[in-house]
């Protein structure tokens, strides 16, 4: 399926659960299968990743890392 609204790019496979978005300036990109999802809004990025408990924030100049798993937070603010 792949569709295109304007400036607006949507992409999606269901097969390999790969899901691609482009809305304007902002990105989604998620993965059911390995559980991966990509988001990036603007200047601002987040990366979430379920299977390993990781969890990647960036907004602008500020990153914030956490590992839920080895109960590890690093932040940079």
């Amino acid at each position: 399926m792949e569709g295109q609204v304007e400036e607006n790019l949507v992409m999606g496979h269901v097969l390999e659960n790969l899901v691609v978005g482009h809305v304007g300036q902002n990105l989604v990109v998620g993965n059911v299968g390995a559980n991966l999802w990509l988001v990036m809004w603007d200047r601002n990025l987040w990366q979430i990743t379920w299977g390993k408990n990781l969890v990647v924030d960036y907004l602008g100049e500020n990153l914030v890392e956490g590992h839920v798993g080895e109960n590890l937070v690093v932040g940079h603010v």
